[in-house]
């Protein structure tokens, strides 16, 4: 009977108008475990039934779940007595009555999928790569499925690394395999990866506190207690070591050091502009007082240049480390040990590294904004350092009336009559 059914729920199966595994066939039947009636509003009350929220409401978003107060899944929507004896009949749970043990068993089903069909998650959006952290939150509650020695066929999808023929395709990677997956949370150290040395970065179990999606900070931390739980490293994890060298004696580049601090100070105003007007802004003050690179005690950044700088890469499986040009670099000074950029050739070398380095240590998030004209006309500066006439025509065309800049301006006249007093001293 239908009763019986009903007590193990395993057994028990529905349709649903559309399913992700149905792809572009229209309706199909999955079980019980994968449906529900989602309410308009959502209320929680502690930090587990925060996450069991998120979590099915994922699993919905991805089409995974199905959601029985929705025309778009409910196949009987449009007869309202037949679909209200149909969710009355099948105990279709709402949300607030969801059972940890099913939602358990639809992650599972939903980590197999992935396992099993591949989706591709073609950018950091999919609903797939978000549902995905989800799911394996609460399948490594389930020993039975995922151990710690044996983790039921783990696969994750991995991003694209290198171009031409012996790139290494976006696809899903076993990690016990002879591929190494890693997690990239260092850019200097991925810019250092070529398909030769079958490592590949993970496209999902990435996300980051400051990443610009819903529940951000949850899914980060979610993905450092999976990553832990699978045995996947970090690239900025010790085992894998990492040393520059250089060549030659460092030669300090005349006035580049004030000019990347324009850069910087010019980048950081655009990045507090761009949170204040997105409304997560709470301190009042302009955007200049809170730019650090403005700041009196700031000390800017010395840029000197070498004959060449080398990069050494040695992951735990390679035996012999792998070398690369380098053409910007942090680093230390010789004598003082400050903190510094190093650089080999000239700007036309250089420039696209500096890039990368400078946006890097400002905090710039990758994004839409970025592409705007005011911040490429900012990283364009850094390719003029060492044209003081070019820099200074290109600061004036395109941030002549920035805040940022005439503090800036205000800052290098005082510090150069500073000087001037003291060479007149000696």
């Amino acid at each position: 009977t239908i009763e019986n059914l009903a007590r193990d729920p395993s057994n028990l199966f529905i349709p649903l108008r559309r399913n992700l595994e149905a792809r572009d066939k229209i309706g199909s039947i999955v079980c019980i475990d994968r449906c529900v009636r989602m309410p308009e509003l959502i209320n929680h009350t502690n930090n587990r039934d925060e996450l069991k929220r998120l979590s099915v409401a994922s699993l919905v978003a991805s089409n995974f779940i199905g959601d029985y107060n929705r025309a778009t899944d409910n196949p009987f929507y449009s007869s309202p007595e037949i679909s209200k004896a149909t969710m009355e009949l099948m105990n279709i749970p709402a949300l607030e009555d969801y059972k940890t043990d099913a939602l358990i068993r639809a992650s599972g089903s939903f980590v197999r999928y992935c396992f099993e069909v591949e989706p591709v998650i073609s950018s950091r959006f999919s609903a797939v790569r978000e549902t995905f952290s989800y799911a394996m939150r609460w399948c490594i509650e389930s020993s039975t499925d995922f151990g710690r020695t044996d983790r039921g066929g783990l696969k994750v999808w991995c991003r694209r690394l290198g171009t031409g023929p012996k790139a290494l395709r976006p696809r899903w990677v076993s990690p016990n395999g002879p591929v190494q997956v890693v997690l990239d949370d260092s850019k200097a150290r991925s810019a250092l990866l070529t398909p030769e040395m079958k490592i590949q970065t993970l496209g999902v179990l990435d996300h980051h506190d400051k990443e610009d999606c819903p529940n951000a900070r949850t899914l980060s931390r979610i993905d450092k207690e999976v990553l832990i739980h699978c045995g996947i490293l970090r690239l900025s994890d010790g085992r894998f070591k990492i040393k520059t060298r250089a060549r030659g004696a460092g030669a300090t580049i005349d006035g580049a050091s004030w000019r990347v601090q324009l850069v910087c100070a010019l980048l950081k105003s655009m990045e507090i502009d761009r949170v204040e007007s997105s409304g997560d802004a709470i301190d009042q003050a302009s955007s200049s007082e809170k730019n650090c690179f403005l700041a009196p005690n700031y000390e800017p950044l010395d840029v000197l240049r070498y004959e060449s700088l080398t990069r050494e890469f040695k992951a735990p499986s390679m035996n012999e480390p792998v070398l690369t040009p380098m053409y910007a670099v942090f680093g230390r000074a010789p004598k003082s040990q400050k903190k510094c950029v190093l650089v080999s050739g000239g700007p036309e070398d250089y420039s696209i590294e500096l890039e990368e380095l400078i946006s890097g240590y400002v905090g710039v998030l990758s994004g839409p904004a970025t592409q705007t004209k005011p911040y490429r006309a900012a990283i364009r500066l850094l390719s003029h350092l060492e044209n003081e006439a070019s820099f200074t025509k290109f600061v004036n065309r395109d941030f002549g009336d920035s805040d940022a800049a005439q503090r800036w301006r205000d800052i290098t006249e005082r510090n150069k009559t500073l000087d001037n007093l003291r060479k007149a001293e000696l």
